[in-house]
């Protein structure tokens, strides 16, 4: 059975890309051989302190973007917004032979230390290319 991971960042609301990645995640769920899930991503609160003592104390922006050492699976998400029942990802555990990854466009520089050096199959999904 192939497993189909999808990774977005845990967003308070609706977005275009993630309805359409709960969507494809739902309806690939429903299909035979396949499950599919769904995993928020979100900073530690550690490099979310760093980054707002430097901005008020030093008057530093340091934040250049996601690195992929901040960031964890949030494990309670609410996506009261969208109708439909997805399977919630609740860790980064991946297995090479089963899991298939996705990761949005703003994510594809993560691939190399998550998912390349694992032999974790992968494709970047680009909604605005």
């Amino acid at each position: 059975m192939k497993n189909i991971i999808f990774f977005v960042d845990a967003q308070k609301g609706p977005s275009g890309g993630g309805k359409v990645i709960y969507q494809y995640s739902s309806y690939i769920d429903s299909l035979k051989n396949f499950h599919s899930s769904v995993a928020h991503l979100e900073k530690k609160k550690i490099y979310k302190w760093i980054n707002s003592i430097n901005k008020k104390i030093n008057n530093k922006n340091t934040e250049t973007g996601w690195q992929f050492k901040e960031l964890r699976v949030k494990k309670a998400h609410s996506f009261t917004w969208f109708d439909q029942k997805i399977k919630i990802k609740k860790n980064f555990n991946l297995n090479k032979e089963n899991d298939f990854v996705v990761l949005p466009e703003i994510f594809a520089h993560f691939a190399e230390d998550f998912l390349i050096k694992e032999k974790i199959p992968y494709a970047i999904f680009v909604q605005n290319g």
